[in-house]
């Protein structure tokens, strides 16, 4: 577990230089090291997400959030299972987002494009219209 926190940070730096199967690699390690971590369940999702492996995103990311609550994964959540397709589940967790961060217009923008991509234009506008005055305000 000591060294868990350094093989995080190679998975970071790895990250920044867009070498995502060395981060994927140092992130899993920090997390077989530490298994209780969100933080680095958080970064290995983040990181299969980046390598266009979405299942896997979401499913380390679900865990994350699972451990954590931290509603800045739930945003996370809600971004990537809107991509996905999964609406439910986007909606489920940009919600979450919504409600902790009231001034962000992003978690609004993200549940307009949800139902923009259902064909509900009405809840659609409502959302972008909510972003809008958000947006205005700041």
């Amino acid at each position: 577990q000591d060294y868990a926190p350094v093989y995080y940070s190679l998975g970071l730096v790895y990250t920044r230089l867009g070498n995502y199967p060395q981060a994927e690699s140092a992130f899993a390690k920090a997390l077989e090291l530490d298994k209780a971590s969100p933080e680095y369940r958080w970064a290995l999702g983040l990181t299969y997400y980046q390598e266009m492996n979405i299942q896997k995103a979401i499913e380390y990311l679900e865990s994350a959030y699972s451990i954590s609550k931290d509603p800045k994964i739930a945003l996370e959540l809600g971004i990537i299972s809107r991509k996905a397709g999964e609406y439910g589940k986007a909606l489920k967790y940009l919600d979450i987002a919504v409600k902790s961060f009231p001034d962000d217009p992003a978690p609004l923008e993200n549940i307009a494009l949800v139902y923009e991509n259902q064909g509900l234009y009405n809840f659609a506008k409502e959302y972008w219209q909510k972003a809008l005055k958000l947006e205005n305000m700041a």
